[in-house]
């Protein structure tokens, strides 16, 4: 099974009720692009005070892109992930600015010195085991 395929039906019930969610929320792309992310401008203030320009932001559990788009907006470098294919495919339809790819926050197929900082928004909720 390719990891596309078990992102797409999920191991478990929290998984599957999650890509149904956005399969749900996303279906009106322009509801959610609009929709209220008053918390992305907190973030965004904590990484311009932590971080240099262009720094490399990994975000984890993306959902359809927003915070991403917006950290890029503000000059960093995004890749984002999420294991829902729905949500990543609304992401790259509407943020040309950020690489994003279906992955899984349990297994990071990257390295420690790839990103300058990691990013997790309202995402820890949605793991079967936070720890």
């Amino acid at each position: 099974m390719s990891t596309n395929e078990k992102d797409d039906k999920g191991s478990s019930a929290s998984r599957e009720h999650y890509i149904k969610g956005h399969s749900r929320n996303l279906k009106d792309k322009s509801s959610y692009l609009h929709s209220d992310h008053s918390f992305v401008d907190e973030l965004a203030n904590e990484l311009k005070l932590s971080l240099d320009p262009g720094s490399k932001v990994l975000e984890v559990g993306c959902g359809g892109g927003h915070s991403a788009a917006f950290m890029a907006r503000l000059g960093f470098k995004v890749t984002a992930i999420d294991f829902s294919t729905v949500a990543i495919e609304t992401a790259k339809e509407n943020y040309k600015d950020v690489i994003f790819n279906t992955g899984d926050a349990t297994d990071l197929k990257f390295n420690d010195v790839d990103f300058d900082a990691v990013v997790g928004i309202e995402m820890i909720e949605h793991l079967e085991d936070p720890k």
